[in-house]
């Protein structure tokens, strides 16, 4: 994996403003697994980088420096889904009302 994981990931956890201890907790891992994380000591598993992405709202190209958009296409799916089924429902109910 490349320094733009272990920077990427410092960036995410600072903008949120908590700490390596606070970020291991919230995400349930041990103390010290974020330092090493962000040292390049240890990387990810593969599970793991789901994880941190979804935490932070990012996609995983991002999190390993593959692209600069920090969007997470899934959530953007999902909430194009919801969209395409509001519309769907309320397109149904003009033509009940008719």
């Amino acid at each position: 994996m490349s320094k733009d994981f272990a920077q990427r990931l410092r960036t995410l956890r600072k903008e949120s403003g908590i700490t390596q201890a606070k970020l291991g907790q919230i995400l349930h891992y041990g103390c010290t697994t974020i330092a090493n994380y962000e040292s390049g000591r240890n990387e990810p598993s593969y599970e793991d980088l789901i994880v941190i992405a979804d935490y932070f709202g990012v996609s995983l190209d991002y999190l390993l420096g593959r692209t600069e958009d920090r969007k997470n296409d899934l959530a953007e799916l999902m909430y194009c889904c919801e969209e395409i089924s509001l519309a769907k429902v309320l397109r149904m109910i003009e033509v009940y009302r008719k």
